[in-house]
């Protein structure tokens, strides 16, 4: 089957010609292994000193290309036919970039690779040549006896150098395209990064091409009245004055393009390198841990020593700001938190939770891992300095360098413990045994509380649990707040939403009831520019008590998250489980734009909740159940008024911002408590 190319947008916008390049790309399939006929080109393109232009050690290039290794990949036109047109190519008149597609339209069928080693095989059959013109007319002299009177010696061994500094590269990267369409085929590189390398490659390769028939026409300038017959010098000669005067500006700029493709060239097969090192070194680490060790030395340095430098301590100590050894955590229940460099915001509420830990807990130690693209060269003045920036005002400990960490860690850490994008808590225990390869929401739900973070510990937490306890913690921002309303027996009304004009009527109906209450508002799971407006606004006018800022509205809602994913590993459904129903209720309301409201009566647990407009009518029409509540209790009448106006046609969604291996298989509706359809939903916020 025909390979699938890509060449960028960006590329291709950059210069125009490589569309239509892209074009005439129609491989068929074939395959030949093009290593041994470059080692014949570079012999020749390398050793200037060559007896007899066109040779290798006596032989002839045309025999040594006719080689059975070879045939295969010129079969079907032949291979007179196919380096002779490109030969006539080379030498017709016209633009170079004319000529250069004209070449690839006659090398269509050949894939990247095989189109650049063609094309500099039919270079390499004249260029030695050239070289044997610099060892013999090298003098003044023998410039003038050549060329004409103003030509001198100087500029002919200019244009020489110019061409040789030339090939050179282009030989160079024509080895690293051959390399890198090799192992493209390994199964150790994703499809993405695949068609990322092609890019290069497809790139790469319109370079080298213009570039052989940029340096082909000096040649034929330079020997046209000595060989007019092979190099058809007779249409070129006139041009060899102004082909030496002019400015080299152009090979400078190919040869610029080339050095940098060469350099993402490189880079692409270091990546491929490090991916199949990690592959074979995963297996060697995946056992480490399944045997028992005495203490958990071993695992550490196998996680974070990885590639540590001759000398190089492998941990930061944040407290001292200080490099030291693995030694310090000896013997110590480690956390490893593992996330990315744009996880301030999980690493800020963290730093948080780790400052207030008792004392007591001090047999636990954090390491963060950070984990980078080793596919992106580390940058010093960007990486590094993001990097510390995040390290800086860390209490724990972190990788000194992690640029420095083994692609079998990254890919052990990747797969095993399932790291993408959101953080991991990775726990071990004194002796290196995973005990919970994500503690994550544990941590988020519970705090301190869940030491030693293991699963057995989630489990009991959860089986002492409440509602109301589990979520007393997410005011942890309003705790001595919140604290004080409930010794005062006031009833407690969670509200959110972005429509501040129901903000004000809601408040201020929901007051005007007279109820000993207070109201807090939580805003959305993604605060941005309209929730801000929200809280400023309810803060000026005093409309209610807010959180303090955006990041602890966040954190309101990613703890809730967190309950959702950390209590379906223990219930299957939410129809068996009231705490997992009203964790659902809450993110449900939490996908509508709209008000919604949540009022709890702390001393008997009851519960009211609805949609915004529910409550409002409720609300308003107060006085005609106002006996009622004094009969049997706020909460329980404000319930019997919702059922009561339920109207059959309403729409709750339920947003997760962050996927897990397990949601509920069963979600009811907040308001009718109807199956609610299950489905993926990805959503952009834009405010």
């Amino acid at each position: 089957m025909p390979r699938t190319d890509h060449i960028s947008t960006s590329d291709e916008e950059q210069y125009p010609i490589l569309k239509q390049i892209h074009a005439t790309h129609a491989p068929d399939g074939g395959q030949a292994d093009l290593k041994p006929l470059l080692s014949i080109i570079g012999d020749i393109l390398r050793r200037p000193s060559l007896a007899t232009p066109g040779t290798v050690d006596g032989t002839p290039l045309d025999d040594k290309v006719r080689h059975p290794e070879f045939i295969g990949l010129l079969d079907g036109e032949g291979f007179s036919y196919t380096m002779g047109r490109i030969t006539w190519q080379i030498c017709s008149t016209g633009p170079v970039d004319v000529k250069t597609v004209a070449i690839f339209n006659t090398l269509s069928r050949y894939s990247w690779d095989a189109k650049a080693v063609i094309a500099l095989a039919v270079f390499a059959l004249n260029y030695g040549d050239l070289w044997r013109a610099t060892q013999s007319y090298s003098t003044e002299s023998s410039a003038k006896k050549l060329f004409p009177k103003k030509v001198s010696a100087a500029s002919f061994l200019t244009v020489c150098d110019t061409i040789n500094n030339l090939t050179l590269i282009v030989m160079d990267v024509t080895k690293c395209i051959v390399e890198l369409e090799i192992n493209l085929t390994s199964q150790y590189i994703p499809q993405d990064r695949k068609f990322t390398a092609r890019d290069f490659v497809s790139r790469a390769v319109y370079w080298t091409i213009r570039s052989i028939v940029s340096a082909a026409g000096k040649i034929m300038a330079i020997f046209g009245r000595r060989h007019s017959s092979r190099l058809m010098s007779k249409m070129y000669h006139r041009h060899f004055t102004r082909m030496l005067s002019a400015d080299v500006n152009e090979g400078q700029k190919i040869h610029r393009d080339l050095r940098d493709l060469t350099i993402k060239l490189t880079r692409c097969h270091e990546l491929i390198d490090e991916k199949r090192r990690g592959a074979e070194a995963s297996p060697k680490l995946q056992s480490l841990f399944q045997i028992q060790h005495e203490d958990n030395r071993e695992i550490l340095e196998a996680l974070i020593n990885y590639n540590a430098k001759d000398g190089q301590l492998p941990l930061f100590d944040g407290s001292t700001k200080k490099r030291v050894s693995t030694e310090v955590l000896r013997n110590k229940n480690v956390l490893l938190f593992i996330s990315d460099l744009e996880s301030s915001r999980d690493l800020s509420i963290f730093a948080k939770m780790y400052t207030k830990r008792p004392e007591t807990e001090s047999q636990f130690q954090v390491v963060w891992l950070p984990i980078v693209d080793l596919s992106t060269p580390w940058n010093e003045s960007t990486s590094q300095k993001a990097f510390e920036d995040l390290r800086l005002p860390m209490p724990w400990y972190s990788v000194s360098d992690p640029s420095q960490l083994d692609a079998a860690v990254i890919k052990y850490v990747k797969e095993v413990w399932r790291f993408s994008k959101d953080p991991v808590l990775t726990v071990l225990d004194q002796k290196g045994t995973v005990v919970n390869p994500n503690a994550i929401h544990l941590l988020w739900i519970w705090g301190s509380l869940g030491f030693p973070f293991t699963r057995e510990r989630e489990k009991a937490l959860w089986g002492e649990a409440s509602w109301k306890r589990v979520l007393f913690p997410a005011f942890m921002y309003q705790s001595a707040l919140v604290h004080a309303w409930i010794s005062e027996e006031k009833y407690i009304c969670v509200y959110g939403g972005e429509d501040i004009q129901w903000t004000r009527e809601f408040t201020s109906t929901l007051r005007a009831t007279r109820i000993p209450l207070e109201m807090l508002y939580v805003g959305r799971s993604n605060p941005k520019d309209k929730v801000g407006r929200c809280n400023s606004t309810i803060i000026e006018e005093h409309l209610s008590h807010t959180l303090p800022d955006l990041i602890s509205i966040w954190f309101f809602w990613f703890r809730i998250e967190s309950m959702l994913y950390s209590k379906t590993q223990q219930v299957k459904s939410a129809d068996s489980d009231p705490i997992l129903q009203e964790i659902v209720t809450m993110l449900s309301f939490n996908g509508s734009d709209q008000g919604w409201a949540v009022i709890f009566d702390w001393k008997s647990e009851q519960i009211a909740k609805g949609s915004g407009d529910a409550f409002l009518k409720s609300l308003k029409e107060y006085d005609q159940w106002e006996a009622r509540a004094g009969e049997r209790g706020f909460v329980p009448a404000l319930v019997e008024r919702f059922h009561q106006i339920h109207t059959q046609y309403h729409c709750n969604r339920l947003t997760l911002s962050r996927i897990s291996d397990r949601i509920p298989d069963r979600v009811a509706c907040a308001e009718c408590g109807r199956p609610m359809e299950k489905l993926i939903m990805f959503r952009c916020c834009i405010d």
